[in-house]
C-alpha cells in the first residue's frame, strides 16, 4: 500500500464525512490554540522595523483536511495579524497562506469552505507528501498542522520480509498488549525518521526567527506497547467478524495502521535531535473526542463515526468495501460496550516550534 495515494479523510460534506463529524472537536481544538497562535506571531512581525516593514505574511496549513480545522486557522491567522499589526502601528501586511494535503484530500469542498475569505488573503492549493519538501526555501513565516503529522510516509518495513510477507504483528493492526516489542520499535523507528526529515524539510521553508505550531495524536506513557482506543476497538470489531467468519485472517495478518501516537518525550528528543528549531512550548492534553454528547448510544455512534472518517480510506482499500461497511456497523457497539469517559480522552500533544537562526 503506497500510502500517500491511498490515504485521505472522508470526504464531502454529509453526516459520515470528516468535516462534519469533527465539526465540534475541531472548533474546541482550534480555540484550545489560540493563545498560542498569538505569541508565535508576535516576534515574526517584531523583528521588522517601521522603516522596513513586513508586506507580506506567508503560511502554510500543512495536512490541512477540511471542515473547521483550516477554516478556523485562516480566520485566526488574519485576525492575529491584523492586531498585532495594529498594536505597533504597523500597516498591516498581505496573507498568503497555503493549503497542504495529500492529493486525495477533498480540496473542492475545503476551497468551498474557505471561499469566504476571497479577497482577504491570497489562497492557495498545495498538494504533495508533507514528507518532502513543499515550498521554495525561506518563504514561510508559520506552519500549522492540525492531526496530520503522527501519519507515517509508510508502514514500518521491519513488519515484514523482502517477499512483503507479514512477520512480525500477526492478528493486529497495530501496536497492541499482545505485539513484541520489536513492533514498538519499528514504529517508533519509522516514526523517527519520517519526523525528522519533516523537520528537516520545514527547516529549509520556514524563515529564521518563523513558527511551527503543531497539534498531532499522542500517548500519556512511554510504554512501547501502548495501545490507543480508536485501534483497540477497531480490533475488537475486526476479531468478531473473523471469529464469525466474515473476514480472512490473512488478510488482518498483512494490514498495519501507518501512523505512530508518539509520547511527549519522544517528540521532544526528536527536535532536539533534528536541531532546527528551539521548543518553546509542548505539552500533553486529553482530548474528549465525544465531547458535549451524554447519551452513552450518541457518544458510541460519534466516537465510531470519528474513527471511520480517519481510518476508512485505508480500510476500504484492503478489505474492500463491503467488509469495510460490517467493520464500521460493527465498530459503534463495541465502542459502546468498552467506552469509558477516560478511554474517550484521547492525549493530544501540542508543540511550537521556533526555527533557529542560521
Amino acid at each position: 500500500m503506497e500510502v500517500k495515494k491511498v490515504l485521505h479523510m472522508t470526504g464531502g460534506d454529509g453526516e459520515s464525512s470528516y468535516s462534519h463529524i469533527c465539526d465540534f472537536f475541531m472548533r474546541t481544538m482550534s480555540s484550545m490554540t489560540e493563545p498560542l497562535l498569538e505569541k508565535a506571531i508576535q516576534p515574526i512581525i517584531q523583528t521588522d522595523s517601521t522603516s522596513n516593514p513586513l508586506k507580506l505574511f506567508t503560511t502554510a496549513d500543512v495536512g490541512c483536511g477540511t471542515g473547521a480545522a483550516p477554516f478556523c486557522f485562516v480566520s485566526s491567522v488574519l485576525d492575529k495579524v491584523h492586531r498585532r499589526c495594529e498594536e505597533l502601528n504597523l500597516a498591516t501586511p498581505e496573507t498568503q497562506i497555503y493549503m497542504n494535503d495529500l492529493p486525495g484530500n477533498d480540496f473542492n469542498l475545503l476551497f468551498k469552505e474557505l471561499s469566504s475569505y476571497s479577497g482577504r488573503c491570497f489562497l492557495m492549493g498545495a498538494p504533495g507528501s508533507f514528507h518532502s519538501r513543499l515550498f521554495p526555501p525561506r518563504s514561510l513565516h508559520l506552519v500549522h498542522s492540525c492531526y496530520a503529522t503522527h501519519w507515517l510516509s509508510q508502514v514500518p518495513p521491519g513488519l515484514y520480509n523482502e517477499e512483503g510477507l507479514p512477520i512480525l504483528n500477526k492478528g493486529n493492526i497495530y501496536i497492541s498488549p499482545s505485539s513484541s516489542v520489536a513492533v514498538g520499535k519499528a514504529y517508533l523507528s519509522q516514526f523517527e525518521q519520517d519526523f525528522s526529515w519533516f523537520l528537516n524539510c520545514r527547516a529549509v521553508e520556514v524563515v529564521a526567527n518563523g513558527c511551527m505550531i503543531l497539534k498531532l495524536r499522542g500517548k500519556a506513557s512511554l510504554d512501547p506497547l501502548d495501545e490507543p482506543f480508536p485501534t483497540h476497538v477497531l480490533s475488537e470489531a475486526i476479531s468478531q467478524l473473523i471469529s464469525e467468519g466474515l473476514i480472512d485472517e490473512e488478510k488482518v495478518d498483512s494490514f498495519n495502521f501507518p501512523f505512530y501516537y508518539a509520547a511527549q518525550e519522544e517528540l521532544q528528543a526528536i527536535v532536539e535531535k533534528e536541531g532546527s528549531f528551539l521548543i518553546e512550548h509542548i505539552e500533553t492534553v486529553r482530548m474528549d473526542v465525544a465531547m458535549g454528547i451524554q447519551d452513552p448510544w450518541e457518544r458510541a455512534v460519534n466516537y465510531s463515526g470519528t474513527v471511520k472518517s480517519f481510518t476508512q480510506s485505508l480500510i476500504s482499500h484492503h478489505f474492500g468495501q463491503q467488509v469495510s461497511d460490517k467493520i464500521y456497523d460493527r465498530l459503534a457497539h463495541v465502542v459502546f460496550d468498552k467506552m469509558t469517559l477516560e478511554l474517550a480522552q484521547n492525549p493530544t500533544v501540542f508543540m511550537v516550534l521556533r526555527r533557529k537562526a542560521n
